[in-house]
């Protein structure tokens, strides 16, 4: 029987490793619960897949504009927005209500539609992709008899029971979803989760569906069943490809972050002076598409 001494690489690697494990714990400890959920929801699966397009990829599910990167960065840094200050009144509301500099109010303004065409976005891409997946999925389906409920996307060519999906987004100043976030990755997305399944699971079971929700927060964390659910979504457009899972994943969840993230990003920049871009209304032009990829490599 022989015992294997590790080598010196072996042993400074080791050492290094509770180095950085211990410089983490005690950077831990000094964060704030705002700073822990964000980091969190940072290291959840997938959630930084809207910081690595593809270098091929050139069209809108690839790539963002400058002024939205420089948006997402400083959301996730926690820095204040570029051009936002305190008690400003919000442009998405019309001044009804004060926005803020770190674009908080920014990411849960409901009055101007925008926020909800993050989620119609979000699912509009998932729809696409299972589309090619060849899930059959049909958008908007009423599926919860006699009541005249729809779900986002309904899939029905699937093993076993059609399922529902219910795409939703929430933001890590929820109530309750600080404390979530700063407890897990994907914490306040997967809490969020619990409160659809609560709401809408026995309604699902008697319909003879299987209800899925795909919960994302507003740093690109995605929920536990919603994960289980794009990786399904993404084994199966895989095949299309003859694409193995571990090519097939990271592709789908890049296409619906970025989509996601997107959205977000135009969130925050409705309320601030992206750099380049002179005003909200030029941001959100009826013309507008995000910058190519040769457009960015220029800029």
């Amino acid at each position: 029987m022989s015992c294997h001494t590790p080598s010196r690489k072996e042993r400074r690697k080791k050492e290094k490793k509770e180095k950085d494990e211990a410089s983490a714990r005690f950077l831990a400890s000094l964060a704030t619960d705002g700073d822990r959920a964000r980091v969190n929801s940072a290291r959840a699966p997938h959630a930084s897949s809207w910081l690595m397009p593809r270098p091929f990829e050139d069209d809108v599910d690839g790539w963002l504009r400058a002024t939205e990167f420089q948006a997402l960065v400083r959301l996730r840094l926690g820095l204040p927005q570029h051009g936002a200050e305190d008690g400003q009144p919000c442009q998405l509301c019309h001044g009804k209500s004060i926005a803020d500099a770190m674009g908080r109010h920014s990411l849960t303004c409901l009055s101007s539609g925008l926020r909800a065409q993050v989620h119609n976005d979000v699912r509009d891409v998932i729809h696409r992709l299972a589309a090619t997946a060849l899930l059959q999925p049909r958008r908007e389906a009423l599926c919860f008899p006699p009541l005249s409920l729809r779900t986002d996307v309904l899939l029905t060519r699937v093993p076993r029971q059609p399922i529902a999906v219910d795409v939703a987004v929430t933001h890590l100043d929820s109530s309750g979803s600080f404390a979530a976030a700063a407890k897990d990755p994907a914490g306040a997305a997967t809490a969020y989760e619990g409160n659809k399944l609560a709401k809408y699971g026995a309604l699902a079971l008697g319909a003879r569906v299987s209800l899925m929700p795909c919960v994302f927060d507003t740093h690109g964390a995605c929920s536990a069943s919603g994960m289980e659910l794009l990786r399904f979504i993404a084994r199966e457009w895989g095949r299309q490809f003859d694409l193995r899972p571990c090519r097939s994943v990271p592709l789908v969840m890049q296409r619906v972050t970025t989509t996601l993230m997107r959205g977000i990003a135009r969130l925050l920049c409705a309320n601030g002076s992206a750099a380049g871009v002179s005003s909200s209304a030029a941001f959100f032009s009826p013309g507008g598409r995000p910058s190519t990829a040769r457009e960015n490599a220029a800029a």
